[in-house]
C-alpha cells in the first residue's frame, strides 16, 4: 500500500471461487504489506484471493483491495468411483484435473483395452457441485466410463495422466454364479414362507386365547351371579292360628270322661283275685267322641 496515509491497516483476505465466498484468511502484515503464504496447497486452493486494505486521511476512511488468482496445478484428482450392475456392470470414475489430463486408460491386469465388441469406453466432462472448505462450487470435471457388453470377470484399472503424474484406480467385479443366485432366491422364499407360517400360528394363538379369555369371563360372570330371593308379604287378612278367639277345634267339657262300671271291672277281677292284696284296682275311663 502506497502514498500520502495518515493510519492505515489491512482486514482478513478473502478467497472465492467462480464468484462464491470460501472463506476469510489471515495474512502477515509488515508496514504497509500483507502477506497470505498457504501452505500445503491442493485444487481445493484454488481461486481468487483479495486483499483488503484501509487508511483514513482526515475525518475520512478508504478502503481498497487487490484481488489475485492462483491456479494449482497437480496430477489429477480422483473425486469418486462408482459401479453400475445391472445385467452387465458399468466401472465409472469422476476426477479434477488441472492442466487437463490425457485420455485415461483402462486395463483388464495389464491388457490394454479398447472399444471393441467385448467392452464400450466412454469419456465425457461436465460441471459438477461438490464442496470445498464446507462450501458448495460449480467446476468442470472430468469422468471415464467402462461398460461391459459380455461377461468378463477380472481386476480392471484406469489410469489417469497429465504432465505432473499419473493416478491409478481398480475395480474388481465377479459375475454372480447361477447356483448362488439359485441358492439366494431359494433362502429368500424359504424366508417368506417361514414369516406366513408364523404369522399364521400366532394369529390362530391369538384367536384361540381370545376365545378362552372370553369363556372364563362368560363363566366367572355365571359363577359370580348371586341368588335373590322375593318374599312374598303376609297376608293381612289371615289371623295366626294363636291368634284366634274361636278355635276351630272342639275344647273337651266337663263329664265327656266316665268311669267304667264295677261291672266291668268284676269282669275283669276274677282272673286278680289272687293279686288283689297288693294291688289296687284301677279306674278306666272310655273318652267319648
Amino acid at each position: 500500500m502506497l502514498g500520502d496515509l495518515d493510519t492505515y491497516g489491512f482486514d482478513l483476505w478473502s478467497h472465492t471461487v467462480n464468484g462464491v465466498f470460501i472463506r476469510h484468511l489471515k495474512g502477515e502484515n509488515n508496514r504497509n504489506m500483507s502477506i497470505l503464504v498457504i501452505s500445503q496447497c491442493s485444487f481445493r486452493d484454488s481461486g481468487d484471493y483479495s486483499c483488503n486494505a484501509w487508511n483514513t486521511k482526515g475525518e475520512n476512511k478508504y478502503r481498497s483491495n487487490k484481488t489475485t488468482a492462483v491456479v494449482v496445478n497437480d496430477v489429477p484428482i480422483i473425486i469418486g468411483t462408482y459401479t453400475y450392475n445391472d445385467i452387465l456392470p458399468t466401472f465409472s470414475v469422476i476426477y479434477f484435473a488441472k492442466p487437463s489430463s490425457n485420455v485415461p486408460q483402462w486395463f483388464k491386469y495389464t491388457t490394454l483395452l479398447v472399444d471393441s465388441s467385448r467392452v464400450s469406453i466412454r469419456n465425457t466432462n461436465k460441471n459438477i457441485s461438490f464442496e470445498i472448505y464446507g462450501k458448495k462450487i460449480k467446476e468442470t470435471v472430468y469422468s471415464s466410463n467402462l461398460s461391459m457388453k459380455e461377461q468378463i470377470p477380472g481386476t480392471f484399472t484406469v489410469m489417469l495422466s497429465n504432465e505432473y503424474g499419473q493416478v491409478r484406480t481398480t475395480f474388481n467385479w465377479k459375475p454372480e454364479e447361477p447356483g448362488q443366485l439359485f441358492f439366494f432366491g431359494l433362502l429368500v422364499l424359504t424366508g417368506m414362507i417361514v414369516f406366513i407360517l408364523t404369522a399364521g400360528v400366532i394369529a390362530v394363538v391369538i384367536k384361540i386365547k381370545s376365545t378362552i379369555d372370553d369363556s372364563n369371563f362368560k363363566q366367572y360372570q355365571r359363577n359370580n351371579r348371586r341368588a335373590i330371593y322375593y318374599a312374598a308379604p303376609e297376608d293381612e287378612n289371615t289371623p295366626h292360628v294363636y291368634h284366634r278367639t274361636d278355635p276351630e277345634y272342639e275344647e273337651p267339657s266337663p263329664g265327656h270322661y266316665m268311669e267304667i262300671s264295677d261291672l266291668d271291672v268284676g269282669r275283669n277281677s276274677s282272673t286278680t283275685d289272687d293279686n288283689h292284696d297288693q294291688y289296687e284296682i284301677a279306674h278306666d275311663y272310655i273318652e267319648l267322641e
